[in-house]
Formats: C-alpha cells, sequence, structure tokens
C-alpha cells in the first residue's frame, strides 16, 4: 500500500505511568502513527499498554502536554476531540448496548436516520438477515461486533479512523473470519487500528504489525508473527496429544491391574 507521506494520526514522545503505581513507566518517548487507509495490528504481551494506546489515542486516557502530543493530519489535537475522528469499539461491546432493540440501538440520538438508513448499514457489516426488532443483546459475539462497528458507521459524519479492542476475543472460528473480512473491506474507506493478542485471521489484512512492550513500540513484520503463531499452535497440540497418551496409558494400567 502506498502511503501518504502525512500520518493521519501521530502519537509523538509519549510518556505515561500507571496511574496506581506511579513507579512503573507504561510509556517512555513512545511513538505512533496510522496512515489514511493503513490498517495496523497492535500486538503484545498482557499488560504491555496495547490497550492503553488506543485509549490515548481517543482521548479517554488523557496525557499532559509536557508527557507527548497528538497529531491528526499534522495538527496539534486536544484528546477530548479525538473521539469526534475516530469509531472506537471497545471489548465487550454487548454491555455498552442499552437500547431493546436493534433497531432502536442504532437510532437512537439520530433524529435524521430512518429504517432504510439502519438496513443499508446492517447490509455494509454483514447483518442483513436479523430483525430490526431483534434485542441485540441476545447477538452471537460475532453479531455484536458487526453491529458495534455498523453503530459506528451510523454517524454523521463518520469517523475516518476505526479503533477496535480485541474484537476477535471469545468469537467463534467462523464469527472470527466474517470480521477478519468486514476489516479488511473497511480499510478501503477508514484506517483501523486494532488491539489483539490473537491477531490470526487479521494478519491477511494488516499492512503494518506494531509490538507494544519495554516502554515503545517496534514493528514486526507479519509473517513472522504468523510464523510466530503457528509454532505456539503446533507446540499445543503436542501437549494436547502427550497429555492424551499419558491419560490413555494410565486408563490401561488401571484396567490391568483391575483384571
Amino acid at each position: 500500500m502506498e502511503k501518504s507521506s502525512l500520518p493521519l494520526l501521530e502519537l509523538r514522545d509519549v510518556w505515561y505511568r500507571l496511574p496506581n503505581n506511579f513507579d512503573v513507566k507504561l510509556f517512555r518517548g513512545m511513538n505512533f502513527k496510522v496512515f489514511p487507509n493503513e490498517f495496523v495490528l497492535l500486538i503484545g504481551e498482557n499488560g504491555a499498554g496495547k490497550s492503553t494506546v488506543i485509549k490515548i489515542m481517543t482521548g479517554l486516557t488523557k496525557i499532559k502536554p509536557r508527557n507527548g502530543i497528538m497529531l491528526w493530519n499534522g495538527k496539534v489535537m486536544k484528546p477530548k476531540h479525538m473521539l469526534n475522528h475516530i469509531g472506537l469499539v471497545l471489548q465487550d461491546p454487548v454491555n455498552y448496548f442499552f437500547m431493546p432493540t436493534v433497531l432502536d440501538e442504532l437510532i437512537v440520538g439520530r433524529p435524521d436516520k430512518t429504517p432504510n438508513d439502519v438496513r443499508d448499514v446492517l447490509e455494509a457489516v454483514g447483518l442483513q438477515n436479523i430483525s430490526l426488532l431483534r434485542d441485540p443483546r441476545s447477538l452471537s459475539g460475532g453479531q455484536v461486533r458487526r453491529l458495534a462497528i455498523a453503530d459506528q458507521l451510523m454517524r454523521d459524519p463518520r469517523p475516518t479512523l476505526f479503533a477496535l479492542d480485541e474484537p476477535l476475543a471469545g468469537v467463534d472460528w467462523t464469527g472470527r473470519r466474517e470480521i477478519a473480512e468486514l476489516l479488511g473491506t473497511l480499510k478501503k474507506q477508514f484506517a483501523i487500528v486494532i488491539v489483539s493478542h490473537e491477531p490470526g485471521e487479521l494478519l491477511e489484512y494488516a499492512d503494518r504489525v506494531v509490538e507494544v512492550g519495554r516502554g515503545g513500540t517496534r514493528e514486526v513484520h507479519p509473517r513472522i508473527v504468523a510464523k510466530a503463531i503457528s509454532i505456539r499452535a503446533e507446540r499445543k497440540r503436542a501437549v494436547r496429544a502427550k497429555a492424551l497418551q499419558e491419560a490413555l496409558e494410565y486408563s490401561m494400567n488401571q484396567l490391568n491391574l483391575d483384571s
């Protein structure tokens, strides 16, 4: 993908301490850029600060000017204004659905929107077959994520960048593929930043993979991440196979003793 010379979003020289432990500097001069129509995966160990990056870039976690700056299209932006430009989908978005139907959830606070607008957006995220009168809390994990994306697409004006925290967590294999394909399609119109500790299906669509940890960020080639995931999966299969074999041998020994 050919990059614009100007980042859409930039975090520059960010210093951040954990609010409940000021001795721990989570970020020490962290830098992070996202370009227009770019798909960026944020990976890293638990507690490395992946979700904190998203919270800082959306203004949910505020940083003081002396602790770093945030730029949008090259201009310094106050944290409180970032959500005007970013569509945020948090982990477990079902916790943020409060209306009794899918229709109500998507048009609440949007008096200019119609059921036809809702149908168009649901079709865009692959939910055209669900009833507008269905309780959003009754949807599957994958459907909930897609409905949360649809909710952001209903905004006027639409966001320029989507930020998603663990969109594949707790979703079955089919749902993971559907969400990954949807996000791959959306990157034609939006920049996308995703936090994921199990990126799997998302690697196919990622333009960059950024590892968060050790006080900052570093880029990792998607093929290296895919190889590491493959090795880890093979090790898990080997451990399970060994445990199964040991259980089988134990059962056979018990049968021999009983006989």
